[in-house]
């Protein structure tokens, strides 16, 4: 079983404050699911299968989870 790594708190504040290297470390930390949720799949003539990334759709993902970020506020202490 592997362990979950979290983004420390520091890059989010960065994130949140619009630090380009902060987003695309958040972006980069959810790549992986992010392929995950824009595969597709295609069969060709034969019947066979074949999976492969919506660029599209991990573009959009990338773009809203950004969007998200660029929204999200931390409630003062």
């Amino acid at each position: 079983m592997s362990e979950r790594v979290l983004i420390a708190y520091s890059v989010i504040k960065c994130a949140i404050s619009e630090d380009d290297e902060a987003l695309l470390h958040i972006v980069h930390h959810y790549a992986r699911y992010i392929a995950k949720l824009s595969m597709r799949n295609s069969q060709n003539m034969n019947g066979y299968v074949s999976y492969h990334a919506d660029e599209i759709m991990m573009r959009q993902l990338e773009t809203h989870l950004m969007a998200g970020i660029l929204k999200f506020r931390i409630p003062p202490h």
